[in-house]
């Protein structure tokens, strides 16, 4: 539930991205990609994509490549799925 108007500059989205930064406390090295979303474009935006292993290390769920493939409400199925209803 967070609102923000799209940047429009390169300016307002390093003070977007700064926020983000601090109100999630975030402390892993970051890139804050320009206008054109050229490294989301480049590489997937990647690791955003989300893995789920089974205790075997085998790849049981995974979302699409990119920011807009990760699925909140299909990553917690799977893992109630595999662990049990009482977990997620």
């Amino acid at each position: 539930k967070v609102l923000y108007e799209q940047p429009k500059s390169i300016e307002q989205r390093e003070e977007l991205a700064q926020v983000c930064a601090l109100r999630l406390n975030l402390r892993m090295p970051m890139l804050l990609d320009n206008m054109s979303n050229e490294v989301d474009r480049l590489y997937a935006a990647l690791p955003d994509r989300v893995y789920f292993l089974d205790e075997h290390g085998v790849v049981i769920f995974r979302t699409v490549v990119g920011s807009p493939g990760f699925d909140v409400d299909a990553w917690r199925t799977a893992i109630k799925h595999h662990v049990g209803a009482s977990v997620v």
